[in-house]
Formats: structure tokens, C-alpha cells, sequence
């Protein structure tokens, strides 16, 4: 009997010493250890590569924060042999945990939120922040953490842009897709990333919101779901990039779209006119090529315009050719153009051209050039003076029709038309395709110095002028 009574005894001191596992991070894995008195002992391990940003344990789970890989579950209830239950938030560069009201909060790079339900711990189900799926915490709650803007993802792998082309996006997904689903586009571009809680940075994917879309084709092969599906204006994908599951409503930036990097722009219009005046024909046409930068940068070429007359008073050629740099964003552009300004009969000159853009590439926005050219004046002396003025207006009216008021002039040209821009293909990124025609007004008049024989008059003036009503076609193609 005393011995039963003594080992019972010893049973009761050993159980009363021996805590539940704790678990903590190490180099290259997570260790559990018990503790018995003051004493630790490591009972188990579990490597883990990659970054371990934050640790939250509750109860017999243990949460791991493991940057762009997202968050790792891990079950310790034996403690010898730790394992691996699932992981969630992929791609999101989760930094930090927390845990409240029976919801596990994961603070990402970005410093928004998002929120798992803990209703199952080793699945963790996406929810909303605030909104507990049942009631009570899971263990002792943690101080609560303020609620920032996210988009609830569900915790299966996402999906991964595999093409674009033509305004189109492919994506490849290990879960089942339909059509109508809608997806979060998310860019996995390498950035330098600052751990909130150290301080230290490493390269990671920037997981910079890049617009959504909606599914249109589903094709599955095997346990491999592939969809496609129309990217809207201003939504920007690139190969590698995520694609997040979400529930918002798909939306669409017709008057403020984001713009398109890495990309060449080819424009060319032709506005030809058969002059009113005297008998004549005469056009006025532009070229450009423009090559947007990974960064914030617009480097291009342009005649713009180009001004061709034949009358009975002969031909005349106008034009202004130049090179342009700017710095470029989404909603604003300011940029400086230099060339030379050319004639038949007329004078050429160099050109100096200040432009800015207010608002989007692809959307509402007002564009204007102005043209200075340098002159020599009567005493010898250098000075600025106005060469011309460009400038372009359009509005949105749906996502296939752009409203465009173009004009511009100088003493030697003119034109002002009201036209429309048609994105027969693309929303504005590589493979796009815009049609643009409209109807105005314009004019050339190619004037020359004056010609006194022997330098006594009569003297006469080297002229050849036209205006009358124009048609303008063109195309904007982007590759």
C-alpha cells in the first residue's frame, strides 16, 4: 500500500513539473523544449528555411511568420516530433502575429492586415477582421491589434500569371476555378523589404496590388485548373505575378487607369485637307515613338507635325522635328523636347519645348506642349521667341471609346479637330491597339524673306498658303 501511495506521489511531482512544450526559433528551424522547474530541456525540432519573422503560439499550435512564404502551422502536442500542418498567406511577406477574439491577425510588409479564423487552428480560414466566425478566444487573447485595410484571401495556394498578351491574362491554379471568379493581380517583383520588428532588410516580392480581373475561360487538366480572362483598363499584369482570390466587386479605372512600364509606344496621324481658298491639297501629319522606362521615365522622338502643301502658288513644307525625355507617372508628366524647326520657304531654327500631362496615359488627361524657338534680332543679340503650341484633351466615355479634342498652332500651321480613340485590342499595356479618327479644321502657310532686286523695290514675298476642312486617321500601337 505505501508503495502504491508513493508512486502516485512521485507521478503527481513529476506532472506538476513538467509544463506544456514551448516552442522558440532558431537558425534554420523551430525548437520545442519542456520545462521541468527552472530547468529547459529540448525534447524536438523542426527545420524550417527562410526567414522567421514573428512566432505566436497557442496552445499545442505554433504560428511562424516566414515572409513572402507566409504563415507555417505547426502542431507540437508531441513535442518530440513537431510537424508541419499547413501554410497560408503565400506570397504576402507576413511580418508580424497577433490574436484576438478568436481570429489570428497577420500583419504583412505592407502593413496591412489579414485575418484567419481560428475556429479549426491547424486550418486557418480566411475572415474578416472584427467579424469572429465563433465565439471565445482560442487561448489567452492577446492585446488587440487596430484593424487596416485588407482583402480577405483564402489560404490555398494562389494562382500564378503564367501569360499576357493583348490585353489578356492567363493564370494556372493548383485549386478548382469557375468562371466569374475574380482575382487580385499581385506583383512579385523583388524590392528591399524592412522588418518592422528589426529593422533589417532583405529582397522580397513587393506584392503591390496591380488591379484585378475576372475569369472568362476555364480549361482544367487533372487537378491543374488554367484561366484566362480580360485585363480592365489600368490593370497590370507580368508573368510570375500572383493571383489572389478575392470577393470585391471587379472594378474598372476608365478616368485615372495606372500606366503600363517597360513598354514602346508607337503613334502616327495623318490629317490631310484640300484647301478652300485657292485650289490646293495640302496635310498635316506626326510621327512618334516613346519608350516608357521600368522607371518613372519617358525618353521619345517625334515630328510632330509634319506639314505638306501643293497649290497653284507652288509647295510648301513645314515641320519640327525633336527629342524628348520626361519624368513620368501614373497621373503626371513633365518633360523638356529639343530639336529644330524646318521650312521650305521659311526660316529653320533650333527648338527648346517644355510639356506636361495632367492625369492618366489612358484615361482623362490634359496634354500640353509649348515650343519656343531661338532667334537672332537686329542687333545680333540671341533671344527666345514662341514657336508653337500643341495640346490634347480626352475623356472616357466606356472602355472601348475615348473622347479627344486635339489642337495646336503657329504662324506657319494650324489644326484643331474633335475625334475619337477606339482600343480595338489591349487596355492600354503591350499588344494594345488604338484606332483614332476625327474631323476639324487646318491650315499651312510656308512664307519666305523678303526679295528686292538690286535691294530697291518692288519687292516680293515667297508665299504658299491653304486652309480647308480635314479628316484625321491614326493609330496608337503599344508593344
Amino acid at each position: 500500500m505505501m508503495k502504491t501511495v508513493l508512486a502516485v506521489l512521485c507521478l503527481t511531482i513529476s506532472y506538476a513539473n513538467a509544463e506544456e512544450a514551448v516552442a522558440r526559433a532558431s537558425a534554420g528551424a523551430i525548437e520545442v523544449f519542456e520545462r521541468r522547474g527552472v530547468d529547459e530541456l529540448l525534447v524536438g525540432s523542426l527545420p524550417i528555411s527562410g526567414p522567421m519573422l514573428d512566432l505566436l503560439q497557442l496552445g499545442d499550435m505554433v504560428y511562424v511568420a516566414r515572409g513572402a512564404q507566409g504563415v507555417t502551422a505547426i502542431d507540437i502536442r508531441q513535442p518530440a516530433a513537431p510537424r508541419e500542418v499547413t501554410t497560408f498567406a503565400v506570397g504576402r511577406n507576413a511580418v508580424k502575429l497577433a490574436v484576438t477574439g478568436g481570429q489570428l491577425l497577420v500583419i504583412v510588409a505592407d502593413y496591412a492586415t489579414l485575418a484567419f479564423d481560428l475556429a479549426d487552428p491547424a486550418h486557418p480560414a480566411a475572415s474578416l477582421i472584427g467579424v469572429p466566425a465563433h465565439p471565445g478566444p482560442i487561448a489567452a487573447p492577446a492585446p488587440a491589434v487596430a484593424a487596416l485595410p485588407m482583402t480577405p484571401q483564402s489560404a490555398a495556394p494562389p494562382a500564378h500569371v503564367m501569360a499576357v498578351r493583348n490585353g489578356w491574362v492567363a493564370i494556372e491554379s493548383p485549386r478548382p476555378i469557375a468562371r466569374g471568379d475574380r482575382f487580385e493581380i499581385r506583383s512579385q517583383e523583388q524590392i528591399a523589404i524592412t522588418d518592422p520588428t528589426s529593422g533589417q532588410q532583405y529582397q522580397a516580392p513587393s506584392n503591390e496590388y496591380h488591379g484585378m480581373f475576372e475569369v472568362d475561360r476555364v480549361e482544367t487538366q487533372g487537378t491543374t485548373s488554367k484561366a484566362s480572362g480580360r485585363l480592365p483598363r489600368g490593370a497590370i499584369a507580368t508573368e510570375g505575378d500572383l493571383a489572389v482570390p478575392t470577393a470585391e466587386p471587379l472594378h474598372e479605372p476608365l478616368a485615372f487607369p495606372s500606366n503600363w512600364r517597360g513598354m514602346t509606344r508607337v503613334r502616327a496621324t495623318l490629317r490631310p485637307f484640300l484647301t478652300v481658298d485657292n485650289l490646293g491639297f495640302g496635310a498635316i501629319a506626326e510621327l512618334g515613338v516613346d519608350y516608357y522606362l521600368k522607371a518613372p521615365v519617358r525618353v521619345g522622338v517625334s515630328m510632330a507635325p509634319l506639314g505638306l502643301l501643293a497649290t497653284r502658288e507652288g509647295a510648301g513644307i513645314v515641320g519640327q522635328l525633336r527629342g524628348s525625355a520626361a519624368y513620368s507617372t501614373d497621373f503626371f508628366e513633365v518633360g523638356l523636347a529639343l530639336g529644330g524647326q524646318v521650312a521650305h520657304l521659311g526660316e529653320s531654327s533650333f527648338l527648346l519645348g517644355p510639356s506636361i500631362r495632367l492625369g492618366s496615359l489612358d484615361g482623362l488627361h490634359l496634354v500640353v506642349q509649348n515650343d519656343y524657338v531661338v532667334n537672332k534680332n537686329s542687333t545680333g543679340d540671341y533671344k527666345f521667341g514662341f514657336a508653337s503650341l500643341h495640346g490634347e484633351l480626352t475623356i472616357p466615355m466606356t472602355r472601348k471609346l475615348t473622347l479627344s479634342l486635339t489642337g495646336g498652332g503657329a504662324a506657319a500651321w494650324g489644326y484643331g479637330l474633335l475625334g475619337i480613340n477606339s482600343y480595338l485590342r489591349g487596355t492600354g499595356g503591350p499588344g494594345t491597339l488604338i484606332f483614332h479618327t476625327a474631323i476639324g479644321g487646318a491650315f499651312i502657310d510656308d512664307k519666305g524673306g523678303t526679295n528686292c532686286p538690286n535691294g530697291l523695290p518692288p519687292c516680293t514675298t515667297a508665299q504658299v498658303r491653304g486652309a480647308g476642312p480635314t479628316v484625321a486617321v491614326g493609330i496608337d500601337a503599344r508593344f
